[in-house]
This record gives structure tokens, sequence and C-alpha cells, in this order.
């Protein structure tokens, strides 16, 4: 999975239609944001934004997810809610879904701990749509594109390594599981 691009990304075709997989990603483009919703509401894709520079603890960045994408009254404000209700979104139909973390940066400074849970939870509902045949792209974008952003996206693709290897000792349990289940 490419978690990083040198290629600008100006439009949502380019996106959604030039190959890449589902991710966390740190583009270097310089759509805006009200442009890039225009091009993807005439795609039936869901835009969402969260600001990075307004965020200080795990309750605001949960609590600004749940803005981004409409969660129900019964979001629980947890890692475990937020994994659920990013894998569901059944409440706001699309074709496929963008979140744009503008000034992500910021909150990693300010809480690294929550910073790498919500990493490991975007990563995992990219995979999940991904395999659902439906894209999920998290743009993370810096206001400079220096050494953060690359040691931001060495991370994130460290992370997302570390969740798909769960992802297959979890497979190989249940398949083991299956194997006794069948046997005895």
């Amino acid at each position: 999975m490419q978690e990083h691009t040198d290629e600008p990304m100006n439009h949502i075709e380019e996106l959604f239609y030039s190959g890449y997989e589902s991710g966390v990603y740190v583009p270097r483009y310089t759509l805006r944001l009200e442009e890039l919703r225009a091009q993807a509401a005439a795609e039936n894709i869901y835009v969402a934004h969260v600001d990075g520079a307004e965020l200080h603890t795990k309750a605001d960045f949960l609590a600004a997810m749940a803005r981004a994408f409409q969660f129900p009254d019964y979001f629980g404000m947890n890692w475990d809610a937020l994994e659920e209700c990013l894998t569901d979104l059944e409440w706001l139909p699309a074709s496929g879904y963008v979140l744009v973390y503008d000034d992500c940066d910021q909150f990693r400074a300010r809480d690294e701990d929550a910073w790498r849970a919500s990493l490991t939870i975007l990563h995992a509902a990219a995979s999940y749509w991904e395999a659902a045949g439906r894209h999920f792209f998290v743009l993370l974008r810096y206001k400079g594109f220096g050494d953060v952003a690359e040691q931001a996206a060495l991370e994130a693709e460290q992370l997302q390594a570390g969740t798909e290897e769960q992802e297959r000792e979890q497979t190989t349990q249940q398949q083991q599981q299956h194997k006794q289940d069948n046997t005895g």
C-alpha cells in the first residue's frame, strides 16, 4: 500500500480512478477543500474534514470525527466506537469516502498516543472499505512538507504493516480453530 506520493493530486478522479488503494496518504497537492468537495459531490463521494489545529485531546479528535462523518447519537466517544462507526457509515451512503485531515501534526505534537491510535483506526477503516469494494482515503495535510511529513508517512506505513500482520494472525487463528472444530 502506497503511503506517500510525490505526485500532485489535483482532482478527485486522480485519487479514485488512478489505481490508488484505500489508505492513509500524505499528498502533495494544492486542491482547496471546497474544490475537492465540489468534484466529489459529482461522483457521490463523501468528503469529511478535520482540522488538527483545533484538536488537543483524544476527546477533541473523537468529537471532530463524529461531526465530520455525522455519526449517530449512539456514538460512544471511544476508540472502539470510532472504528465501528467508520466501518459502518450506513447513515452516510456514498460511493467512497475521503477524510481531509489538515494540520494533523499539531494534534500529534499535543497527544502522541492518541495520534497513533487514531492512525491505526483510520488504517483499519481504509482496509475494511477496500475489502468491501469502496474507497476510503485519509489525506494527511501539513502546512509544510519537509521532514515532519516524511516521518508521518513512514509512521503511517509502519502502523499499516502492523495492522496487516495482526489481521493475518487473526485469520490464521480462526482457520486453525475452524479445523479443530471440524476434526473434533
